[in-house]
């Protein structure tokens, strides 16, 4: 602002001076043709004329502007304004050419005024003449002047040079601003509201991008912006903004939507709107602001697209490696059945120990397919949480014994600490909680060799935390956070080996986190590493008093009639086996056709059936169970290697009364059995 003053204020000064020079300069040549008149001497009237110069040099050096005054061709006078701007070698220059050569590359336009002056000059005639915006060479850099040329006698000529180097600057960045604003990815309009009528106003440079029409177009048409809305939006932006407008609402925005531009093609749009009131708050207008965010939903688009391949192939992993689970549990149910009914009466201690071998590897097998699944689920996004009711120090036992016989097998201290009291019952999901437990206290007990294991237990503010620490080979701090990914492993030192299957601390992490829950590990190579592990546990209220404590049963299940739906061979022999140790001598059937036939011509108590079957698999099996009027209230239970939890949901809605998974345990198989045909 006080630049633009000054700069008014020099332009002010200098016109008023050229006025004045001007005045002088009629009222010298008036005084000098009288002077002629009365037959004064040439010398009389160049005295007159020097004194007149005298005076004019007083007031050029009081002028704020550089100012040179020239007489002929001979420069005579340089303010000081001149001398601070072009520098001290003007004083120097003597001809009004050789100084513009020196300064100004366009100087032949200037000495083509400078002779137009004289012309005047000679005619007696006033001439002012304004050159705008002319390069002068200063300094080596270039600065526009704008140059007037002015008489102020017969003979001498004024020059006056105006900076407008800081002005032009200012106006091309202006310009320019102005220009990337007019192209950018915002558009304005404004309207008006008068008469009960809405028209526009005013709109930016760069409707063309957004509408196909050019500004001119757009005014002349009296375009509105309505008109490009496709018709998907118009109603609910009508909508939305009837009701921004109603509440008086200052300003306000919709979500993105489309414009149809006058070649039919499409843009995507997220608008602003300003309302406009007047002092009595009633609508003037208002200003629209449109952001182009078409790249935007382009992207938006590829995230989603690429989101949806990602979940598709991670369905397609999911669905392989149940199958895979599912061709593996199926011999892997033989191996673990057989050794534990041959166990139970073998006599010889040697063959029980190695029997006793093939189970645990069978079962160890199972523990990796099954891990494997979880890993696959929780990166399909399905591992979610089963919260409900459950007894807290009962899951933290139980974790505790599986994995004390371990520990005691190595000679390891092992202990359980209970650092406050723990409610009895809490909301959770206690079999992840336990298989989490699990796999931190069974991993402590791979990587230590000597010394102890420390589980420690903690309840505060609807909270558990749970800290397993050990004396084992410990890591490196930069191997920490590597133990959290699938399939990663420490060697344990001692024995140069890894140990485990890399899964258990990746599948953790994960289930962990599904329960908004978090887990830090801390570490020291030789010395031992440390678990701390936090999950949400709201406590239950009302807390249950009574404590179920199961007790081992001799089933019996001599008065049941039990059909068994099975292709595999070996697991039909092994079913029955197992059945047969309850007392009861069950019925094969091939697939599902001949379990239905089988079913319509004899009376049953239980079918057990086997999913994926040939001729009728166990689904269409059950659907016409359920349709049957004479058998839709059989007990079924659903025999599968298919051992997701999606499965187990998809068999009891097809209708199923329970499920069991292969490789079946036949002490969980017995107690469903109990639970579904109870003795009368």
């Amino acid at each position: 602002i006080i630049s633009a003053y000054r700069d008014v204020l020099l332009i002010d000064v200098v016109d008023y001076a050229n006025y004045l020079f001007s005045e002088a300069q009629v009222e010298l040549i008036s005084q000098i043709n009288t002077l002629k008149k009365l037959g004064y001497s040439k010398d009389t009237i160049t005295a007159k004329i020097v004194s007149e110069s005298e005076k004019y040099q007083k007031v050029i050096e009081k002028l704020p502007c550089p100012s040179m005054l020239m007489e002929e061709d001979s420069i005579i006078f340089a303010n000081k304004s001149m001398v601070a701007k072009f520098g001290e070698s003007v004083k120097e220059e003597e001809f009004i050419d050789l100084f513009l050569i020196n300064y100004c590359p366009d100087h032949q336009h200037i000495l083509d005024v400078i002779a137009e002056c004289k012309s005047a000059q000679h005619n007696n005639k006033v001439f002012n003449k304004y050159i705008e915006n002319t390069k002068f060479c200063l300094n080596d850099e270039s600065s526009l002047f704008d140059v007037s040329v002015s008489s102020l006698s017969p003979t001498m000529i004024l020059l006056n040079f105006k900076d407008n180097s800081e002005s032009a600057r200012s106006l091309e960045k202006l310009n320019s601003e102005r220009s990337l604003f007019q192209q950018g990815p915002v558009m304005i309009v404004k309207y008006f509201f008068d008469n009960k009528k809405i028209s526009l106003d005013w709109v930016s440079e760069n409707v063309e991008h957004f509408t196909g029409y050019s500004k001119k177009e757009f005014v002349e048409q009296e375009l509105d912006l309505d008109e490009f809305c496709a018709p998907e939006f118009i109603e609910k932006l009508k909508v939305e903004a009837n009701e921004y407008l109603s509440k008086g609402i200052a300003h306000y925005s919709h979500a993105p939507y489309q414009l149809i531009k006058k070649d039919k093609s499409r843009i995507w749009v997220k608008d602003f709107t300003q309302i406009l009131y007047n002092q009595q708050k009633e609508y003037i207008g208002s200003i629209e602001y449109l952001i182009d965010v078409s790249e935007m939903k382009l992207i938006e688009k590829d995230l989603h697209d690429a989101k949806i391949k990602a979940e598709e192939a991670s369905r397609t992993k999911t669905t392989f490696l149940s199958h895979m689970s599912h061709e593996i549990r199926t011999p892997l149910n033989a191996i673990i059945g057989y050794s534990e009914l041959i166990y139970d009466t073998e006599s010889d201690m040697d063959k029980r120990y190695k029997l006793r071998a093939v189970v645990k590897s069978g079962k160890h097998l199972k523990q990796i397919i099954d891990s494997i699944l979880d890993i696959a689920k929780i990166e399909a996004g399905d591992k979610k949480p089963n919260n409900a009711e459950f007894s807290l120090p009962d899951v933290i036992e139980n974790a505790y014994r599986i994995v004390q016989a371990n520990a005691k097998v190595k000679g390891l201290k092992f202990d359980l600490i209970k650092r406050s009291i723990l409610p009895n019952f809490v909301i959770g999901d206690s079999l992840k909680i336990k298989q989490i437990l699990i796999n931190i206290l069974s991993n402590a007990v791979n990587y230590t060799e000597k010394g102890s294991i420390t589980f420690e237990v903690c309840y505060k503010d609807g909270q558990g935390k749970f800290t397993v620490s050990d004396t084992g080979v410990g890591m490196k701090e930069e191997q920490i956070p590597t133990i959290f990914e699938p399939f990663e492993q420490v060697t344990n030192s001692r024995r140069n080996v890894s140990t485990g299957t890399g899964l258990g601390l990746a599948i953790v992490k994960q289930l962990i986190e599904a329960m908004d829950g978090s887990i830090v590990a801390t570490s020291t190579l030789g010395v031992g590493s440390k678990f701390e592990t936090i999950v949400p546990l709201p406590k239950v209220v009302k807390e249950k008093q009574e404590k179920v404590v199961k007790k081992k049963v001799a089933y019996d299940f001599s008065y049941l009639k039990i059909l068994i739906a099975e292709d595999n061979l070996i697991n039909q022999k092994l079913m029955k086996a197992i059945m047969k140790r309850a007392g009861v001598d069950c019925v094969i059937a091939g697939n599902g056709q001949i379990a239905l036939d089988k079913l319509r011509e004899s009376e049953f108590d239980l079918l057990l059936l086997d999913i994926e079957m040939p001729v009728m698999n166990g689904l269409e099996a059950i659907k016409h169970i359920r349709e049957d009027e004479n058998l839709k209230t059989l007990p079924v239970i659903a025999l599968t290697a298919f051992a997701m939890e999606e499965s187990k949901q998809k068999y009891l809605a097809a209708g199923c009364d329970d499920f069991a998974a292969k490789p079946v345990n036949k002490i969980e198989l017995y107690e469903k059995i109990a639970l579904l045909c109870p003795k009368k």
